[in-house]
């Protein structure tokens, strides 16, 4: 369930959004529900796994540099097919494409 303001019911993330509404280049708008950004994972609890979980989420993209990951790993569970430690979504959604 999304809440009116946009929040999500996570203890570990608090600025985990759905990108839905936006416009895009093209003039069509992205989808709710199709599209999430988080600004940190690494304090993820289990109820907060279970809840992505139920979400959807086919893949996760990591944008951080490879010491910040090491330093603080994302507590992400469950089964991903297609998790993406990388620098562009560009990359990641390719690769995704090519797997499926």
């Amino acid at each position: 369930m999304l809440f009116p303001f946009g929040g999500f019911p996570l203890e570990g993330a608090k600025n985990f959004r759905d990108l839905g509404g936006y416009r895009t280049s093209g003039g069509r708008y992205v989808r709710w529900g199709l599209v999430y950004r988080s600004n940190y994972l690494a304090n993820l609890t289990a109820k907060d796994a279970e809840y992505l979980h139920n979400l959807g989420i086919r893949l996760v993209c990591d944008f951080r540099a490879e010491g910040e990951r090491t330093r603080a790993p994302d507590h992400w569970v469950g089964p991903l097919r297609n998790t993406f430690l990388c620098r562009s979504v560009r990359i990641a959604m390719g690769r995704l494409r090519r797997r499926n």
